[in-house]
């Protein structure tokens, strides 16, 4: 009881934040038992609150409707500033990320023997989460981030942060193949890997892939580098995930987007984007079941994105919902399809076609896995609407791309997010007639939004600003930026 409760107060004190308001969510106490615990019990918490970070209100609902996942509503207005790509600041994520996860990182490998199977992951787990932070702000605290006597410290540039990341996983993968970590970790305090060193080995593998692959569209990337290390390590076989099985259903301990129907967020304001389903509806994908429910005319249909007129339809059933009752609750970091699309893109621009269809097609089997399916057919078979058919480099990027999508949808929001900016596929449509758009929408791309938007015609958000609250104006070193469309050093972006 005293882990359960410990993991909680750490990991969902800031679910329930909405663009007016901040609710604290209410944790009991038992004053039975100290509130003072062993760094490696903070364990637990930290991946949790890592996971809840990553498909919370920032990610699962910002970043769901600048995926074109979601859209509004008809008569709610929740969403209309993001639609219309107003300034976001994600402040919750920053919080929780700065003043949670990576303070609670550095107290385990401050006070964990350096040979432990605990540092090991205590480090990997804040890698993990600094390249969430810079590939969502770009530009962050860094060197100075983590001491508690500087209130003011200097934002390091993104580039450079990366390259010390880089460096910092290059030693910990060393170390770990010379046997420098101890088996120790607990399996019972261990949420994603059950204390299995070697799984987080794989994990350690599989980060590092991400971080040198983000880097496609710069001066640094190596792809020659990224197949002789594809081809000499072992990569995550099952999704390092936040299980399903952790989540009550008491108020405060639900999975996320369960948590926020209890304000009827998906039942009654938001609906699912006709640029997702569409493309899902041009080539039958079997996801959709488990997706979404279907309309009262027995199909699937997504509603126009930022398309605030009144339309009947929208009150009577023309559209789908999304489907939380059907679906696995699980919260992947990085989710075995990622790591395969990755491999596939790395071949592709190596013009290896048959490994880069063979890791396609994997990427394409082990989401359906995920969501309980197993037949690809209808995608990746010889009829399929996103088979791989010797597509050459720009459209066979297109085709994982626009998979990647799909399989990230109510499972890797923010990392859907940061891959449509390093690729710019799902493509925008240069369509802006709703009613040409509603006849015969161009599927497989997204729109503009018809909300109308504070950036220019056809810029879309690249990065939030800082937070206006407890960071920009406080800290000197911060150079607010004057918009979303500012790119961070990797990013294709608009």
């Amino acid at each position: 009881m005293k882990l359960k409760k410990l993991i909680y107060s750490t990991a969902l004190a800031s679910l329930f934040l909405t663009t007016s308001c901040e609710k604290w969510l209410d944790i009991n106490h038992d004053t039975s038992y100290p509130e003072t615990v062993p760094s490696t019990s903070l364990l637990s918490g930290i991946q949790v609150s890592a996971g809840y970070t990553l498909m919370s209100w920032d990610y699962l609902f910002n970043a769901g409707v600048y995926n074109q996942y979601f859209t509004q509503r008809y008569g709610n207005s929740q969403f209309k500033k993001t639609e219309k790509f107003e300034t976001e600041d994600f402040r919750a994520a920053y919080r929780n990320f700065f003043t949670g996860q990576l303070v609670e990182t550095q107290s385990m490998k401050d006070n964990s023997d350096k040979k432990s199977g605990y540092y090991f992951v205590a480090d990997l787990l804040q890698i993990f989460v600094w390249q969430n932070v810079v590939d969502t702000w770009g530009d962050v605290p860094y060197t100075e981030a983590l001491d508690a006597n500087n209130i003011t410290p200097k934002f390091d540039k993104a580039e450079d942060i990366y390259k010390d990341l880089i460096a910092r996983i290059n030693t910990l993968i060393e170390k770990y193949n010379n046997g420098e970590y101890a088996d120790d970790i607990n399996k019972k305090i261990d949420f994603v890997y059950g204390g299995s060193l070697s799984d987080w080995g794989k994990f350690a593998n599989s980060l590092k892939l991400k971080l040198m692959h983000r880097l496609s569209n710069t001066s640094d990337y190596n792809n020659a580098a990224l197949l002789d290390f594809i081809s000499n390590n072992d990569f995550i076989s099952k999704n390092a995930q936040i299980s399903q099985s952790i989540w009550e259903s008491k108020s405060s301990k639900k999975y996320p987007a369960d948590e926020y129907e209890g304000g009827s967020f998906f039942s009654s304001n938001i609906l699912p984007s006709k640029s997702l389903v569409s493309y899902m509806v041009s080539g039958d994908d079997p996801r959709l079941a488990v997706y979404f429910t279907k309309n009262t005319s027995d199909a699937y249909a997504g509603k126009l994105q930022g398309y605030f007129e009144e339309d009947e339809g929208d009150k009577t059933g023309a559209f789908s919902a999304v489907n939380l009752s059907g679906m696995p609750k699980n919260i992947p970091l990085i989710s075995v399809c990622e790591v395969y699309f990755d491999m596939a893109e790395i071949y592709l621009r190596a013009s290896d076609d048959a490994k880069a269809k063979e890791y396609y097609e994997k990427a394409v089997a082990a989401n359906l896995s995920y969501w309980g399916l197993s037949d690809a057919a209808n995608i990746t078979g010889e009829n399929g609407y996103a088979k791989w058919d010797n597509p050459g480099l720009e459209k066979g990027l297109e085709l994982i791309s626009l998979q990647r999508w799909v399989s990230f949808f109510m499972t890797q929001h923010a990392e859907a997010f940061f891959e449509r900016n390093r690729t710019g596929y799902p493509q925008l449509s240069d369509i802006t007639d709703p009613t040409e758009l509603n006849e015969n929408f161009p599927a497989g791309k997204i729109i503009n939004t018809l909300a109308g938007s504070v950036l220019p015609r056809g810029v879309l958000p690249l990065s939030p600003i800082y937070p206006e609250a407890g960071v920009a104006p406080l800290n000197p070193n911060c150079v607010q930026k004057s918009n979303m469309a500012v790119k961070i050093f990797w990013q294709k972006g608009n």
